[in-house]
């Protein structure tokens, strides 16, 4: 009978064991969770600048070959880039529709389209380039 009584008392002392645990490890998730979001947060924000100064360079490398800038990204496909980049935070092209070029082909200014970076405390339409000044974080 006490082997019993003792058998219970460990099977309790091993469920609450596990409670524990398992609390430990949903308490430890919910402070790691916000942290690792923001760090791909920050990630994907650096890699869409690494994106624009990619294009930007191919851009120059365009104008350097033909003495102006193209009327739209897509004409540096496919000899300057297979395919254009994409945004890693919006999952999609969000700088062909935000491409400028001035009217004497001389200057452009591109940007990430949207509100894609707004949880980075990035303002709509950046990061941004300007052929004139370079990289833009933020207005």
């Amino acid at each position: 009978m006490e082997e019993d009584k003792e058998s219970g008392n460990h099977k309790v002392i091993f469920i609450i064991g596990a409670i524990i645990i398992i609390a430990v490890v949903l308490v430890f998730f919910l402070f790691i969770r916000p942290g690792v979001k923001k760090s791909k947060q920050e990630s994907n924000l650096n890699l869409c600048f690494n994106n624009i100064k990619r294009i930007s360079a191919q851009l120059d490398n365009y104008h350097n070959n033909r003495g102006e800038y193209p009327k739209k990204l897509g004409e540096l496909a496919p000899d300057y880039f297979k395919s254009l980049p994409t945004c890693p935070e919006a999952g999609k092209d969000t700088y062909s529709g935000r491409y400028e070029v001035s009217p004497d082909g001389q200057a452009f200014t591109i940007f990430c389209g949207g509100k894609y970076h707004a949880e980075m405390k990035i303002p709509p339409d950046f990061p941004a380039y300007y052929s004139t000044e370079g990289i833009v974080r933020k207005k």
